[in-house]
């Protein structure tokens, strides 16, 4: 169960809830990397905090997750996937290091971050 902390805008849990904007994102310490069509996978399978409605989040999302980081448990400084397209060959990521963005081929493995 998510227990909702009163000094902060969010909960403490395997995933947390940012009531500004109402996203949950998973912050359970996974730290595995995955190709891009192996992320979506993830996500959309997750069975996390009760639910089962996760999924990759979009570039924009991520952004916004990056700049908020301190709110995550853990996370890697490194590439995170986005759901975002550059084209049939290319994706988004966010770089949780030092927040820029990047594009790479779907097939490089790289960190996943699931939301709903």
């Amino acid at each position: 169960a998510l227990s909702a902390d009163s000094t902060s805008n969010f909960t403490t849990a395997p995933a947390i809830i940012d009531s500004v904007t109402g996203l949950m994102w998973q912050d359970n310490g996974y730290e595995t990397t995955h190709t891009w069509s192996s992320a979506l996978s993830y996500c959309n399978g997750l069975p996390l905090a009760n639910f089962s409605d996760w999924r990759l989040p979009t570039k924009d999302e991520l952004i916004g997750l990056y700049n908020r980081r301190s709110i995550l448990s853990s996370y890697a400084t490194s590439d995170y996937w986005s759901a975002t397209e550059v084209n049939a060959s290319d994706a988004y990521l966010i770089d949780f290091g030092s927040g820029s963005e990047d594009q790479f081929a779907k097939s490089f493995d790289y960190f996943v971050r699931c939301i709903r």
